[in-house]
């Protein structure tokens, strides 16, 4: 445990010193280059327009957070659950997981774009885009998971007469949750472009919006605020699930 310990410490004394070079660096390139400063600025320009602004700031990134985890947990739980009732069937997780793919090889910009389409520009459409992008590669991921448990483990649940139901909740789907918690972190990623990403098509509010608009100003600064809060909250996503990963599955 102690071994565990120390290490957690040096990971993260690492991390730290690892992003104090990496603001230093940008600092100092910003400082002695001619980049313009409708380019790019230094983070000492940013973090005055960050304290400054935060109750703006804070504001636009609730609206975009509200679509952002309504969007993936709803996406997640009813790929999830669609999941659970289809991968008994192969035909039919077949085409589903092939119909999948296919939208996933399409780029999530264009896909955000058509959507906004046709959608709407509101929160709720926003949400709704979320949803369906985290739809499908929760689907697939889940369905593949649950087909892929190890045979001879399912084999001597059917030595003991187990039903089907008794064997999917005992066996499949705990051996399936690595997978799940996998596709969970990356949706995280996938649900914060994608509601931003949308609402640069149009929107009533939000981060993204706010960062086009300001863009569209030249107000770098403020761009680059609302990046680092972007930044900041989508970590703090990410890292919560994976906390979650290790409390739930120990044993992984």
């Amino acid at each position: 445990m102690k071994k565990k310990s120390i290490k957690k410490i040096t990971d993260l004394i690492i991390m730290s010193f690892s992003v104090g070079i990496f603001f230093i660096f940008w600092e100092l390139f910003v400082k002695y280059s001619d980049i313009s400063s409708i380019v790019l600025v230094a983070p000492s320009e940013i973090l005055p327009v960050l304290t400054d602004n935060y109750e703006t700031l804070t504001k636009e990134l609730k609206y975009t957070s509200e679509e952002v985890l309504y969007g993936w947990f709803w996406g997640n739980l009813i790929a999830l659950v669609t999941s659970i009732i289809i991968f008994s069937y192969k035909k039919i997780s077949d085409s589903v997981i092939s119909l999948g793919v296919i939208v996933n090889a399409v780029p999530l910009i264009a896909l955000a774009a058509i959507l906004g389409g046709f959608i709407g520009t509101d929160q709720n459409a926003k949400t709704v885009i979320v949803a369906i992008l985290c739809f499908f590669p929760m689907l697939i991921v889940a369905t593949t998971a649950f087909k892929k448990v190890n045979g001879d483990y399912k084999r001597l649940f059917d030595t003991y007469y187990s039903s089907r139901k008794v064997t999917f909740i005992k066996l499949i789907f705990p051996a399936s949750l690595p997978a799940i918690f996998t596709v969970l972190k990356l949706n995280v990623i996938n649900a914060i472009t994608t509601a931003i990403v949308s609402e640069f098509f149009g929107a009533h509010g939000g981060i993204g919006q706010f960062i086009l608009a300001r863009k569209g100003f030249y107000d770098l600064p403020m761009v680059w605020a609302g990046i680092f809060f972007i930044v900041i909250s989508g970590s703090m996503f990410y890292f919560g699930i994976d906390l979650a990963k290790k409390l739930i599955i120990k044993w992984h």
